[in-house]
């Protein structure tokens, strides 16, 4: 999905199939019902005849999309019609650059253009996004739609598993305020966008600790996919350990031209540590460094009570 591809959607003579000139019934009903009120995202909004709708209805309305000239004509829209809304230029798969949280966020014809692998993501950044208890809008072609002109078709079944296989991790708030993402958001995240593939059987050996529940406890836990259609391994690796760093030594066993394309580590000694207003990124995933492959052979540090998420491209 690049900006010019969409650009040129609204650079011809008439508006795109999809852009109707009107508010999309469902959500007619929903201002109706007062429910698009509060701070709303309009995912997507295209010209923005959504986002319009919610601002005229009373809510704090933002819609954002991938086409600067798509935004262009919903200013002018907003301007012609006296509706006080904002527009900005945004990435859906990664709308917690927003640095934002809303109550309501509303996706009209959007879902139904991604892929299977950034639905997952799409759905990951809607959850950095919504606060707690607020409400996604959807709407999105139905497989009860005949023929196959237009996009993907979406079954009831696939959007009760998009969302119900993503766990929306702590997002914390204050009432009218700023919004944060809590430590175990980081995992989650990086589980959703990159945890598909093939599961890999990894044998391990570790050093190890006892404890009030068992013996032996490895300091190393790890687990890792194969994602053969992205050409990349995905390895998510804890060290327990208090005060010792652990050297991670992975034998890539027939996995050629191998490379480090993304090393992330979160660590922090307390381990009551926990983001707050004030210090948002207190336990926040940072660039590792020093991992490398040579000759087959993935090497890294494991700093104490950390999290990592190693990926490596392949060919």
């Amino acid at each position: 999905m690049t900006t010019p591809s969409w650009d040129a959607a609204y650079a011809g003579n008439g508006p795109p199939p999809w852009d109707v000139g009107r508010p999309q019934p469902a959500f007619i009903r929903l201002a109706e019902q007062g429910l698009l009120a509060g701070q709303v995202l309009d995912a997507g909004c295209g010209t923005g005849e959504q986002t319009l709708l919610a601002a005229s209805s009373g809510a704090d309305a933002l819609g954002v999309d991938v086409s600067p000239l798509a935004l262009e004509q919903a200013r002018g829209k907003a301007a012609a019609r006296g509706i006080k809304a904002r527009f900005e230029v945004a990435d859906a798969l990664s709308l917690g650059d927003l640095g934002m949280s809303f109550d309501t966020v509303i996706d009209s014809g959007l879902f139904h253009v991604f892929d299977d692998d950034n639905r997952a993501r799409y759905v990951a950044s809607l959850a950095s996004v919504l606060r707690p208890g607020g409400h996604l809008y959807l709407m999105c072609f139905s497989d009860r739609q005949p023929g196959a002109l237009g996009p993907r078709r979406v079954s009831q079944d696939e959007l009760r598993a998009a969302f119900e296989v993503n766990v929306i991790a702590p997002i914390m708030t204050e009432p009218g305020g700023a919004a944060w993402r809590q430590t175990t958001y980081y995992p989650y995240l990086f589980a959703s966008v990159y945890g598909r593939g093939d599961a890999l059987q990894l044998s391990v050996k570790s050093p190890g600790y006892d404890s009030e529940v068992a013996d032996n406890v490895p300091y190393l836990d790890i687990a890792g996919v194969h994602d053969e259609a992205g050409r990349t391994l995905t390895f998510f690796a804890v060290n327990r350990h208090e005060s010792e760093a652990l050297d991670l030594e992975l034998d890539l066993q027939g996995f050629r031209k191998a490379r480090i394309v993304d090393h992330q580590v979160m660590t922090n000694a307390d381990l009551d540590a926990v983001n707050t207003l004030s210090a948002p990124l207190a336990v926040a995933p940072r660039k590792g460094s020093g991992g490398e492959v040579k000759d087959e052979q993935l090497t890294a540090s494991l700093p104490p009570y950390s999290y990592q998420m190693l990926r490596v491209g392949l060919g």
